[in-house]
């Protein structure tokens, strides 16, 4: 397994970095993870590890770059308020054009054999139900996903499997919240 940080060109010819991870040898399925909203820390990358261990090309973006706080925040008080605040102030669009762009990189990595899924933590989950519903991707996988409303459109129906984790007593993301992906 290999792992380093690439820079990805953005839609308006700047970078952002992404962390990526790959087998040694052989052909897998590429993953991109779109990591909780403190960015692309140790566990996060972690994460790309394992999977990268396990025979997969998998990336982690840092969907925060363009934010004036665009690094990783430490979990706490302080961090959570940031984080929260920079989540806020993201602009969904631009921040799935990126997602397009670090799904194309993984897809034409040599050791990936083109099939794509996108894991979403938290924050990920509105980037896993948009990529599905794009077609961007071959299968999609949310964790406590939280503003889904910003990634769903009328008449939505996902391209791929799609598979969404909830909690029944999750503050961030109630049972509630996932109602319109059930009806």
């Amino acid at each position: 397994m290999s792992s380093k940080q690439i820079g990805i060109a953005a839609e308006d010819g700047r970078h952002f970095d992404a962390y990526l991870a790959a087998p040694a040898t052989g052909k897998g399925p590429g993953v991109v993870l779109v990591m909780h909203i403190y960015g692309v820390d140790r566990d996060t990358q972690a994460m790309c590890d394992d999977l990268g261990r396990r025979g997969c090309v998998a990336l982690a973006q840092n969907f925060f770059w363009r934010d004036h706080d665009s690094g990783v925040l430490a979990q706490g008080p302080e961090g959570g308020q940031r984080a929260r605040a920079r989540a806020g102030r993201i602009d969904f669009a631009q921040a799935m054009s990126d997602l397009k762009r670090s799904i194309a990189e993984v897809k034409c990595h040599p050791l990936c054999n083109g099939k794509i899924a996108v894991l979403g933590y938290c924050f990920g989950g509105a980037y896993v139900w948009r990529s599905a519903c794009d077609g961007l991707i071959d299968a999609g996988v949310s964790f406590h996903g939280t503003f889904l409303s910003k990634s769903m459109k009328p008449g939505d129906l996902p391209r791929c499997p799609v598979s969404f984790h909830y909690g029944d007593k999750d503050e961030l993301a109630p049972p509630k919240s996932s109602r319109p992906l059930r009806q």
